[in-house]
């Protein structure tokens, strides 16, 4: 996925990589139509593409706002994440 070319670099050049994820929705949970729109072929929203969206079609604001809860959890939990492993291995990089 993402990582995958930071892991090659970090390969070809003989370095260490590590990749911490995290999951912000179950498989269940399906992207609302008007997030699924403003995404474009390099996998960036269109901010302007998602207001029309969610403008156009308000039955997605609900799932879009439970969306939006879930990413911030995942991100606080990320955070959490990387700060315990840093912590852990500051010692060792120093």
């Amino acid at each position: 996925m993402e990582s995958a070319a930071l892991a090659q670099a970090a390969a070809e050049n003989g370095l260490a990589f590590a990749a911490l994820r995290v999951i912000s929705d179950g498989a269940a949970h399906h992207l609302p139509r008007a997030v699924l729109n403003a995404v474009d072929d390099s996998g960036r929203i269109g901010t302007g593409r998602l207001a029309a969206g969610l403008l156009t079609r308000p039955a997605d604001w609900g799932a879009f706002l439970r969306l939006a809860r879930a990413g911030r959890r995942a991100e606080a939990a990320l955070g959490r994440l990387g700060a315990a492993l840093f912590e852990i291995a500051a010692p060792f990089l120093l």
